[in-house]
């Protein structure tokens, strides 16, 4: 209990930072660059990290779970989990530099040079590489050493932000190299630091490669369809609108995503905690009280997003991106239950070793915001996607219950969303535990 809401308390308390060194990034690219340019790169960071999850065929998803679960020890599987995605990296790079030469991506081929694109497709290698040292550590519970990485990258990047606007130098192309230099030299340290404190085996175990992939591919399309659940709406706008559309459209669903954000130190906790329980009363048990305090908690972080964020906008981004403000409010209605309920049923069905279930949940909401997008966006532009991606959200969330209740079907409504007395007992006593926690 201790250990959960230290990590806990940790984890919150990197994510507020976090969040206000990519406040501070975000104003500063929408402030300088303007709509258009910051348009482009969100494009950019959106397409690396959508392709690296298609290409990945759920090895990260697998290396995560075989190490929460204990089946694997981090030591002896980092040097396989490195190499393998080494090889998905350069799968990436290769498919994203051949849809440039072809210029089906547009977005790049009006605003970014050839050669230069060419260096950017490091980052595709750089960043499939990370994120399975992330998610092996996160298994391992080693929360601390991935706080401080994340720290580090946000940190290092505003900087880098900063020395170029002193130097007069902060146009598109110097972003983009300055993001692909930060998280370099970031993984580069963070990897010496990882091998310095685990000391890995020396050895390629293909039982775990072949154990990552299988678990993997059935949560494959799940953790694609979470990608593009969380980011379809923008790569479609890149390509039915304009960068400048996609500039606006990114403040207001980056405002958003903070909410999501401030529950992720939460979420990593809650993943590795349900996943350990052996009994399965106590987990149903945990998993309901768990979600009935963060359901109210995350309401009330909503409601005054929506009477702040207008007045936040106009003040801190600037007159250009005031639009963001209705963004936010048409996302919120689905935000809420999907951010509350569906993302926490989602994680529930993971750690019970159910990929599939936590998939289908995932693809329901995808296909149902792909469908929507295709409709409202051409017609409606950014706020038809605000609308198609709050749809699909509550779609998801219905879906999620539903699978939930089939498989738990003692659990009644009043047990899954409304408050009980022992709920107020022990948020009691975290509070008194995260006071005590030195």
């Amino acid at each position: 209990m201790v250990s959960g809401v230290k990590n806990t308390l940790y984890n919150t308390i990197t994510t507020i930072v976090l969040v206000m060194f990519g406040l501070s990034t975000s104003i500063m690219i929408a402030r300088v660059l303007g709509p258009s340019d910051k348009g482009v790169f969100n494009f950019f960071v959106i397409i690396v990290s959508i392709s690296i999850s298609v290409f990945q065929f759920g090895f990260g998803a697998g290396s995560l779970y075989s190490i929460s679960s204990e089946k694997f020890k981090i030591k002896e599987v980092f040097l396989t989990s490195l190499i393998t995605t080494f090889f998905i990296g350069f799968l990436t790079s290769s498919i994203i530099v051949l849809f440039f030469w072809l210029e089906w991506i547009p977005i790049f081929s009006k605003n970014i040079k050839t050669n230069k694109f060419i260096l950017l497709m490091i980052l595709p290698i750089i960043e499939s590489m990370y994120r399975v040292v992330v998610q092996l550590l996160t298994g391992s519970s080693l929360f601390g050493i991935v706080n401080r990485v994340n720290l580090l990258n946000a940190g290092l990047f505003l900087m880098l932000l900063l020395a170029l606007y002193i130097v007069n130098r902060f146009t598109l192309e110097f972003v983009l190299f300055v993001y692909l230099f930060q998280r370099t030299i970031v993984f580069i340290g963070f990897l010496t630091v990882v091998i310095i404190k685990i000391r890995p085996v020396v050895d390629v175990n293909l039982k775990y490669a072949n154990f990552c992939f299988s678990y993997g591919l059935k949560s494959w399309v799940g953790n694609i369809s979470n990608q593009a659940n969380a980011k379809m709406d923008q790569v479609l706008i890149g390509f039915f609108l304009t960068s400048g559309a996609l500039g606006v459209y990114n403040v207001g669903y980056s405002i958003i995503n903070y909410l999501e954000t401030g529950f992720t130190g939460f979420h990593k906790v809650f993943f590795n905690k349900v996943a350990q329980f052996k009994d399965e009363k106590l987990r149903l048990s945990f998993f309901l009280q768990m979600h009935r305090i963060m359901l109210v908690i995350c309401v009330f972080i909503s409601i005054a997003m929506a009477l702040l964020s207008k007045y936040f906008i106009v003040v801190i981004y600037g007159n250009d991106y005031a639009d963001s403000y209705y963004v936010i409010l048409i996302l919120l209605v689905g935000v809420i239950p999907y951010f509350s309920t569906r993302r926490m049923v989602q994680k529930f069905f993971s750690a019970k070793g159910q990929p599939f279930t936590a998939s289908m949940i995932e693809i329901v909401t995808s296909v149902s915001g792909l469908l929507l997008y295709v409709v409202l966006i051409p017609y409606y532009g950014m706020l038809g996607a605000a609308s198609a991606t709050s749809i699909a959200f509550l779609i998801g969330t219905v879906y999620a219950l539903i699978m939930f209740m089939k498989n738990e079907s003692s659990v009644t409504f009043t047990d899954f969303f409304v408050l009980k007395f022992e709920d107020f007992l022990y948020f009691k006593k975290v509070i008194k535990r995260v006071k005590g926690v030195k």
